[in-house]
């Protein structure tokens, strides 16, 4: 069974469906183009085995739409951005506050001096003292500006009953406080927000390359399966060679043209043979449950017993463009780099928060209240849009922790993460360079390898046509003949070997790029 010769199927109709459309397309999830071969279901043969034929591009679209690391990955994106709202929410979003309360004192008795009306003379009398009650209640709300400034306004009600008589008071206040130093300007009080942002950045980033890491394992995966099919088609067409030159040795042998030892080595070729088969089986078994493992093929009713026949087979590239090409393609696509710019800028970040928070809090503060009273609520409300009872007061307040050494030590952290940031991009940069560089080596390599190992196959092959027709002139030997059908055999394992090792090189290339995804259409929506 030949790679080249399978139809594409599918296992499932509910798999038909997913594969044609493509990965779902919901937040921060990878998706690929909808156009592309339909997908049938699994074809079911005379020995009651289900076989699936898949192209390369229905195995990476099963890959986004089932795998589970990809699926999981895309949780990242979405935690981060509500990270993102938190922060917003925690610097911006005002606060709405209330408060109610009541109060009520019997006070004791007070004595007072008196004068006796019969006598004349001094007297204590107990004096009782009425019952107090009051109930006041409060609401206000405050919000932070961009600038740092905490605005707040409040409205404030008491009413109170003493000696028979009512009173209420009401008040509406304003407070402005402006930090002057630690807190002050935008960019501090953003600063949570742009590290969350920048930390979604990363998070989808993260997805990208998570889906780029998948998508190339399943493309290993795939030619991995090519090879191993390929390889056993060796396997199988040596021990043809082998059983045709057993039947000739028989027949010389019975017809005293040969010794009998030569038909042992015969029988011997056909043996090996038999046993890089069976081995061959296994491997293609290893290579399927590798590429439904990583497709989540697994995950359907049957999955695992399920026979996948690749429909591809492996093409040469064309000439790779130049090294400096190649390296700026990196240095703007490849998302570990680019998570090592965000990381530093992250970092940069945190060093100009800490540093704020070095410096001693000074806030200037202006209240202003406007007030009114009366026996009934009403009154105590009437004059207040007039404002004809306003009092304000202004004040600078500051404070510095004694030391201040918990604000350096955060600083000092903040500085040490900074330049570990730095190496570390730095060390991102020199990889990129040197993964580039052995990618397109390795391209090239390959190539000329696919070119090297096809003269050698054909040498070979005529060399064993030769050496067979001098064993047919008595001038060879069996154990010559083996010899050279074990050589082309090499020869043929070493050229598929070389088409594979090509397709892997040129995945690698663009992988060490970072245009993975792209160069297959593939977008994170």
């Amino acid at each position: 069974m030949r790679a080249s010769s399978v139809l594409g199927a599918c296992l499932s109709v509910s798999l038909c469906a997913a594969a044609i459309a493509g990965a779902a397309s919901t937040s921060a999830s990878a998706a690929a183009p909808a156009s592309g071969p339909a997908i049938v279901p699994a074809t079911t043969g005379a020995d009651g085995e289900r076989t699936l034929a898949l192209t390369l591009d229905q195995c990476r679209r099963l890959a986004l739409e089932k795998n589970l690391t990809i699926r999981a990955s895309r949780f990242d994106p979405i935690i981060s951005d509500a990270a993102v709202q938190v922060a917003i929410a925690q610097a911006f979003d005002p606060t709405l506050s209330g408060r109610i309360s009541g109060a009520q004192s019997k006070p004791p008795a007070r004595f007072v001096q008196s004068i006796d009306p019969k006598d004349s003379s001094v007297i204590i009398v107990p004096r009782a003292v009425p019952k107090q009650q009051q109930v006041v209640s409060s609401v206000s709300i405050d919000k932070m500006l961009v600038s740092g400034t905490t605005v707040s306004v409040g409205i404030d009600n008491s009413w109170s009953h003493q000696s028979g008589l009512n009173s209420m008071n009401s008040s509406v206040g304003l407070t402005v406080r402006q930090p002057l130093l630690q807190g002050f300007g935008r960019d501090i009080t953003e600063s949570s927000i742009r590290i969350a942002r920048t930390n979604y950045d990363i998070s989808e980033s993260r997805l990208r390359q998570t889906a780029q890491t998948t998508i190339r394992q399943v493309e290993t995966a795939y030619w991995n399966l090519v090879l191993a099919i390929e390889r056993l088609d060796v396997a199988r067409l040596s021990q043809q060679e082998a059983q045709q030159l057993l039947e000739r040795s028989r027949a010389r042998a019975a017809a005293g043209a040969q010794a009998v030892s030569e038909v042992i080595q015969a029988e011997e070729a056909v043996a090996t043979a038999e046993q890089e088969i069976i081995a061959g089986e296994a491997a293609i078994r290893d290579a399927e449950d590798q590429l439904k493992q990583l497709t989540n093929l697994v995950g359907e009713p049957g999955g695992w017993d399920l026979r996948v026949m690749p429909a591809d087979t492996p093409q040469v590239g064309g000439v790779i463009p130049s090294i400096d090409t190649l390296v700026a393609r990196a240095f703007r696509y490849r998302p570990d780099f680019y998570q090592a710019q965000r990381t530093l800028q992250t970092r940069t970040l945190t060093v100009e928060l800490r540093e704020n928070r070095l410096k001693p809090r000074l806030d200037a503060v202006a209240d202003l209240t406007i007030a009114d009273g009366g026996p009934t609520y009403r009154e105590s409300l009437d004059d207040l849009p007039r404002a004809e009872y306003p009092s304000w007061t202004a004040r600078l307040e500051f404070s510095l922790p004694i030391g201040n050494r918990a604000a350096q030590g955060d600083y000092q952290q903040a500085l040490l993460a900074q330049r570990q940031a730095e190496l570390g991009l730095q060390a991102v940069r020199l990889q990129v360079y040197a993964d580039v560089r052995a990618a397109a080596r390795r391209v090239n390599t390959t190539r000329d390898q696919i070119n090297a190992a096809r003269v050698t196959t054909q040498l070979r092959q005529e060399n064993l046509q030769n050496e067979e027709e001098r064993l047919r002139l008595g001038l060879s030997t069996n154990y010559d003949v083996i010899q050279f059908e074990r050589l082309l055999a090499q020869a043929r394992r070493s050229f598929l070997q070389a088409r594979i090792d090509h397709q892997q090189a040129l995945l690698t290339l663009e992988e060490s790029t970072g245009l993975l995804l792209q160069a297959r259409n593939i977008t994170i929506d």
